[in-house]
C-alpha cells in the first residue's frame, strides 16, 4: 500500500483521484501493484479527497493539537515538528495539518517502525493542500475548508 502511494505521488497522479479514480485504479493494477495495495492505497487517500469524510465530520478548529496514542507511538517527532511548521508558516490550515497527521500515522503503523520515506509523504501533502495545479482550498462559511476548482484560459 504505501508503495501505491508513494508511487500515485511521484508520478504526480494524485489529481487523479479526484476526477478519475476509477481509470487510476485499473491504471494502478495494470502497474502490476497488488489488489490490497491499490485499495489500501485508494482508502488512504479518502479523507484527503472527500473533505467530508467522517473521520473529520465533527472537526473543530483546535489551537492546541495534543497527539493520541497511535500518533505519538507511530509519527516520528522531526516529522510531527514539520507538520508544525507547515502550519506556523501558513502552508497549510489546522484542518490540513490534522489530516496530514492522522494520515502519516497510518503509514507508521503499517510499516511498523521501517522507514517508508514519512517525511516525503508529508512533503506531498504539504504541496497538494498549499499549491496543485488547479484545487486550492478556501474556507466555507462555517470555517471549514471547501474544494473549489479554479478555471483558467490561457489565450
Amino acid at each position: 500500500m504505501i508503495n501505491v502511494i508513494h508511487y500515485i505521488f511521484e508520478t504526480e497522479q494524485e489529481l487523479r483521484l479526484y476526477y478519475e479514480p476509477d481509470k487510476l485504479f485499473a491504471e494502478l493494477l495494470s502497474n502490476r501493484f497488488s489488489i490490497l495495495d491499490v485499495v489500501g492505497a485508494m482508502q488512504w487517500f479518502e479523507p484527503i479527497i472527500d473533505l467530508n469524510s467522517a473521520i473529520f465530520s465533527n472537526y473543530q478548529n483546535k489551537n492546541v493539537r495534543h497527539l493520541d496514542y497511535r500518533e505519538i507511538k507511530y509519527l516520528p517527532q522531526g516529522t510531527f515538528n514539520e507538520i508544525l511548521k507547515n502550519e506556523q508558516s501558513g502552508l497549510i490550515n489546522s484542518y490540513q495539518r490534522d489530516i496530514v497527521i492522522d494520515r502519516l500515522s497510518i503509514v507508521g503503523q503499517i510499516s511498523n517502525g521501517f522507514d517508508v520515506g514519512i517525511d516525503d509523504l508529508r512533503e506531498y501533502l504539504v504541496n497538494h493542500f498549499n499549491s496543485h495545479a488547479g484545487i486550492c482550498f478556501q474556507k466555507h462559511t462555517d470555517g471549514l475548508p471547501i474544494n473549489v476548482t479554479v478555471n483558467t484560459t490561457v489565450h
